[in-house]
């Protein structure tokens, strides 16, 4: 796409955005905890809280002088890389994958218009390349129901990582480049100025700083606005996992089958064949190995590996792409029809997915009647130890009822009665004394249902009732570790 001087103009805004809020990042936070600033705690979470303060310089085409600008600090327990992953969507098909899992049932549709690569700065990792681009979103307003419309937004993205290994992600809308849709119904045109920074933290963690204004325009209420699933706040959860299902949607569909199935291996691999028949011959889970029973028979087959798997070893992932596999013109992006989808994906495959996408490629499928995480662990996956090392232990009956050859049963003669054999164990004396407790404790319980209360419960409430905690321990034991500073 030819560079024109409007774009120069993109690219000089957002830089001086990013170098504007590195350095005044620390600021902001300072500002944001005084008492007479201005700024008001809104959510007060462990490891994130959210200001609020009324816009003062509200831009020109704002409606209401009464918007809100918040202001997001917290951590997060990921890494850049991680974050790099989740964040960066340089086609459309990758934006609307990540809007759609980041704001659910909010997301309508969204395109990248243009990708200005080519006059932007260049990255200073080359495995974390920047983006510069303008793309288009569409979405629901949560009082949808009361007949609020939809709002869509054209805007400038910029990802970027800088000096001491920040990672910086800009939003800002642009009115000059694509006219407002006169068709498909009444759509306002919304105003995004958003600026999400990702520190490396002294605790291990990445400290994240989100300055976030939104103005959803029309006669909505405010409220619509500050509650919209563009928020940073409500997606804030979300990307710390975002980069494993990222991962997993970029693996070709059936790339990791194996020979589980001949009926699987039949059918060709494709999109509409995600939904594969399950093969009903399996007994046992191969995740957790539990037997499939009268009250524990649904069956789940993993979209990537083919895998046969109970309701508690899989996780699905609802997301939504355009059906359309060529590119939508500028004018009908506003009514582009999509599909949703529902990938079905193990929890072996999730965990592959936390390994770096090549050795992610590299894991071979299991075989036919093979663990699935014995065959994780010979692909040397570090993290797939500790399940791989358990073995499910068979019960009484399953060894009464199997085949193979049981050992002789030994009589009890008084050779036996003498030598003691439970002397010979001292663990015997150990779950004598844990069956004593539990009895004791039953026996405790029906006095309770007698009586009220039982003995212990008495001197509990006789002793806690001698020592009162001062209002000020009590404020010091709620508040204590609500939020990790940086030293």
């Amino acid at each position: 796409m030819p560079v024109t001087g409007f774009m120069e103009e993109y690219r000089s805004l957002v830089e001086e955005v990013v170098v504007d809020a590195i350095d005044h990042r620390e600021l902001w936070i300072d500002d944001a905890r005084h008492d007479n600033s201005g700024w008001k705690l809104t959510v007060n979470k462990r490891n994130m809280q959210v200001f609020r303060k009324k816009t003062q310089s509200v831009p020109h085409d704002a409606t209401s002088s009464s918007l809100f600008t918040f202001l997001t600090v917290g951590y997060l327990s990921t890494t850049i890389e991680d974050l790099h992953t989740s964040l960066y969507a340089a086609t459309s098909k990758d934006d609307q994958i990540l809007h759609s899992l980041l704001l659910d049932k909010e997301f309508l549709t969204s395109q990248v218009l243009a990708v200005l690569d080519d006059i932007a700065l260049p990255s200073l990792d080359p495995d974390l390349p920047d983006f510069l681009g303008i793309k288009y979103i569409k979405l629901r307003m949560p009082g949808s129901r009361l007949g609020v419309n939809p709002r869509e937004s054209v805007y400038v993205e910029y990802l970027t990582l800088r000096e001491d290994n920040i990672l910086v992600k800009v939003v800002h809308s642009i009115d000059n480049f694509l006219p407002p849709h006169t068709d498909g119904g009444v759509i306002h045109r919304a105003t995004l100025r958003d600026v999400w920074l990702f520190v490396p933290a002294p605790n291990g963690k990445i400290q994240v700083v989100a300055r976030t204004f939104h103005d959803m325009k029309g006669s909505a209420p405010k409220y619509f606005s500050d509650q919209s699933a563009l928020s940073f706040w409500r997606v804030y959860d979300k990307l710390t996992s975002m980069s494993y299902v990222r991962r997993l949607l970029a693996m070709p569909h059936g790339a990791l089958r194996g020979s589980l199935s001949s009926l699987t291996q039949s059918q060709p691999i494709t999109r509409g064949s995600i939904r594969r028949a399950v093969s009903q011959t399996r007994t046992h889970c191969q995740c957790c190995k539990r037997k499939f029973t009268l009250f524990h028979s649904k069956r789940f087959m993993c979209t990537h590996c083919s895998a046969v798997v109970c309701s508690n070893c899989h996780v699905p992932i609802n997301y939504s792409v355009q059906k359309s596999v060529h590119p939508i013109p500028h004018d009908k992006v506003h009514v582009a029809a999509m599909e949703s989808h529902k990938d079905l994906v193990c929890l072996v495959c999730i965990h592959r997915s936390k390994e770096t996408f090549q050795d992610f490629d590299r894991v071979e499928a299991p075989k036919d009647g093979e663990d699935i995480w014995e065959a994780a662990l010979q692909s040397k996956l570090p993290h797939t130890t500790t399940h791989a090392a358990y073995k499910p232990r068979a019960s009484e009956l399953e060894l009464r009822l199997s085949k193979e050859d049981q050992p002789p049963v030994e009589p009890f003669t008084p050779h036996h009665q003498s030598t003691g054999r439970p002397s010979d164990d001292p663990n015997v004396f150990d779950e004598m004394r844990k069956s004593i407790a539990i009895q004791e404790s039953i026996l405790s319980a029906m006095r309770a249902s007698w009586h009220g209360t039982t003995e212990q419960e008495m001197y509990v409430q006789k002793q806690s009732s001698k020592y009162k905690s001062r209002a000020s321990e009590y404020t010091f034991e709620r508040d204590s570790d609500r939020f990790e500073e940086i030293e």
